[in-house]
């Protein structure tokens, strides 16, 4: 008597054993898929944006690459030159009669005046620890009047604190180098940053893992 319920007991523990080594395996998560879903290939149209040290590094651009794109000013650029003179005279009343002639000449950059790249130089730059490139552009048609090379008439641009490449100033002052005279930049305007032409294409391919969800029906 005593033997049959010992082994009854026993074929119990077994059908729970196995009753609940179906239902793990049963509820068991399958093996994780994955694969790539390939997407299209999206192009934007050309557009200016500005050049950036990011831009230059994240792409990959090399300096052959800076010396054959199109560059494009933006913000209109006011340079000048002025020169006064004064003269006075007493009337016979005893008056002062003062007269002053001022003289301006100005030089005046449209906004997306296009440009081309005259010289391209290497520059250990202190603030970033790091060699950067200083870009100066012809913003004119060649002409054949000009006796001199395009190099003399071309503004310098360098990166900012935020990398972009902007109009480089002396440091002392708000004048720039142009034909070999000192221009003062209109303090009216807003800066001007180097502009090319971007043509984006996003070429976006995601790889998923599916996760088998539970089956509770």
């Amino acid at each position: 008597m005593n033997w049959c319920k010992h082994t009854l007991f026993r074929l119990s523990a077994l059908c729970l054993i196995l009753s609940n080594w179906s239902c793990y395996y049963g509820y068991a998560p399958q093996r994780v898929r994955y694969y790539d879903e390939p997407r299209p290939v999206t192009s934007r149209p050309y557009a200016p944006q500005r050049l950036t040290l990011d831009l230059i590094d994240q792409f990959n651009i090399s300096p052959h690459s800076l010396q054959n794109l199109n560059y494009y000013l933006e913000n209109g650029l006011v340079l000048y030159q002025s020169a006064s003179h004064g003269v006075s005279a007493v009337t016979p009343s005893g008056e002062l009669v003062l007269r002053r002639q001022t003289r301006q000449n100005e030089i005046v950059f449209q906004h997306l005046a296009r440009g081309r790249i005259v010289s391209l130089q290497e520059e250990f730059q202190f603030s970033r620890f790091r060699s950067v490139y200083k870009i100066s552009v012809y913003f004119a048609e060649s002409s054949p009047y000009y006796r001199v090379s395009p190099k003399y008439y071309a503004l310098t641009f360098a990166p900012n604190l935020h990398g972009e490449y902007v109009l480089e100033k002396s440091f002392w002052g708000n004048t720039v180098t142009f034909g070999g005279y000192e221009y003062t930049v209109s303090e009216a305007q807003t800066e001007n940053f180097l502009l090319v032409e971007v043509n984006l294409q996003d070429d976006y391919t995601p790889t998923r893992r599916m996760m088998p969800a539970e089956q509770r029906y």
